[in-house]
């Protein structure tokens, strides 16, 4: 088996996943609350405090000592797995639908 490869100074090359990222941006920290999830996605921070707390937010939260936080696993696990977009789908996605259709009736 290969080790990984190594720049000229010996040390490995970082690994860039989303919860690295995560944890690069907020150093000692296993949970976001609303204000700093809102940070990170960009999104408004009493719209998400509101959706969690009616239960309708795609990220799972939790509430500990009454503060509504969302782990950093999750929050990477939801912006890994990307947002479908609403409507009907582009043309490009249509024929990669139907291509992909195609080839599966074709194998046996």
């Amino acid at each position: 088996m290969e080790s990984p490869k190594q720049n000229p100074i010996g040390v490995p090359p970082p690994t860039c996943s989303t919860l690295a990222v995560l944890q690069q941006q907020f150093p000692q920290r296993a949970a976001l609350d609303c204000k700093e999830l809102a940070l990170a996605l960009g999104a408004s921070w009493k719209h998400i405090d509101n959706a969690a707390a009616a239960d309708e937010y795609p990220i799972r939260s939790l509430k500990i000592g009454g503060k509504r936080v969302f782990p950093l696993a999750a929050v990477a696990e939801f912006l890994d797995a990307g947002r479908r977009r609403r409507g009907r789908p582009t043309k490009a996605e249509q024929i990669a639908r139907r291509a992909g259709r195609a080839a599966g009736e074709a194998q046996p």
